[in-house]
């Protein structure tokens, strides 16, 4: 193998022990190969503890699935010992396989001995204890849910919606024992079984189709006690220096009412968990990017609900943090992330009556050097679609 090959087609990155390298469910997609020191791989069975399937050192390599099928992570990595690995992103994998190809086949190897040792792992926890069922999946229409409005804590235009999924859950979910970082409560939470979700589609805002589920449901852990609210894969880490901000802003908005959070699969008490973590997210300053992605996932709500008016609102709150994002980035975004920004900025361009700022993120998308060929193909397909449309309207 031709280690300077393949340290000119990725960048270096050093871990301490115990620090997390991928996170299981988390949308990011770089496989790593270990330079130095070793790792762990562990899966979250359907009981409270995490089973370890291996131990990975100098040589090996992994994040290959979410790098080639481009979904969520299906483990979690963890550095045993103080870590150095090289980060390839999708490009410079194709470039660097094309150039040795026999490492294409030595992936191919290890990721059938780990799919051996993970169907063993599952097997022996299946046998071992039985694997809970969610038992609050029946329709939200079909029962009555208790929940409370505090005065202000929806934004006006906001309203009770009867949005039924339309999808079976049972079989894609799973609970979990989830400890709250600020006021210590351990409550059950949804947890997605991300090696069952078979993506059918994209849409063009960059919304991840799945068949027969739908994450937008299950994104969220909210705390019962506290209120505190985030997306799964942040919840546990955040820092202690931001729970007073948090507790401070949440008693705000409550003023001493209470609100009833629940497990039932139910649009209102979904909305209530998403405005929940956006006003933790405001507390404790969260990037722009994150805040963007919060308004975003409450547009889809919105639309999913057939309420065209708010689904503006929220397209107009996303599409101001997204530009802020954009515009006023303090680091450098990879080529990747700066594509799929352009091409989300544009689409809340077209829904905030902004076509010509539309075109030009587009542009940028379909232009980025380095980035994602699949992306700029679809900045180019949308561009057509729009000009197509454009010259349609003017005859």
């Amino acid at each position: 193998m031709d280690l300077e090959l393949l340290r000119s087609c990725g960048t270096i990155k050093r871990y301490n022990t115990d620090a997390v390298v991928t996170l299981e469910g988390e949308n990011t997609n770089e496989m790593y190969f270990i330079l130095s020191g070793k790792v762990g791989v562990f899966l979250n069975t359907f009981t409270d503890d995490a089973v370890k399937l291996t131990e990975l050192s100098v040589g090996e390599t992994f994040g290959e699935m979410s790098l080639l099928d481009e979904l969520p992570r299906s483990a979690t990595v963890i550095a045993l010992e103080p870590l150095s690995v090289l980060e390839i992103d999708r490009s410079n994998f194709e470039l660097f396989i094309s150039r040795q190809p026999e490492m294409a086949f030595k992936m191919m190897k290890a990721m059938a001995s780990r799919l051996r040792v993970a169907n063993a792992a599952l097997s022996k926890a299946a046998a071992s204890s039985q694997i809970p069922v969610p038992a609050n999946t029946e329709p939200a229409a079909a029962k009555a849910v208790q929940t409370n409005t505090v005065k202000a804590f929806f934004p006006e235009g906001h309203k009770t919606y009867s949005l039924v999924p339309a999808f079976d859950s049972s079989e894609y979910i799973f609970e979990k024992n989830v400890h709250c970082p600020i006021c210590g409560n351990k409550f059950l939470a949804y947890g997605q079984k991300v090696s069952k979700l078979r993506s059918s589609c994209m849409d063009k805002d960059l919304r991840r189709r799945y068949e027969n589920f739908d994450s937008l449901w299950f994104n969220l852990w909210t705390c019962p006690e506290c209120c505190y609210s985030n997306f799964y894969n942040e919840f546990p880490n955040l820092s202690p220096s931001k729970f007073k901000l948090v507790t401070a802003k949440l008693s705000s908005i409550l003023n001493g009412q209470k609100l009833v959070i629940t497990n039932d699969i139910d649009v209102n008490q979904l909305f209530t968990k998403y405005y929940l973590s956006l006003y933790c997210a405001e507390a404790y300053k969260a990037p722009n990017i994150k805040l963007g992605k919060i308004w975003m996932n409450l547009m889809w709500l919105y639309r999913d609900s057939g309420d065209e008016a708010m689904e503006k609102t929220a397209a107009a709150s996303a599409l101001s943090y997204y530009q802020d994002a954009y515009l006023k980035c303090d680091s450098e975004l990879k080529p990747e992330t700066e594509q799929q920004l352009c091409i989300i900025l544009a689409e809340l361009c077209l829904l905030n009556n902004k076509p010509e700022d539309a075109f030009k993120y587009l542009m940028s998308a379909r232009k980025q050097r380095g980035g994602n060929r699949t992306y700029a193909q679809m900045a180019e397909f949308r561009l057509d679609e729009l000009k197509e449309k454009e010259k349609s309207s003017s005859n």
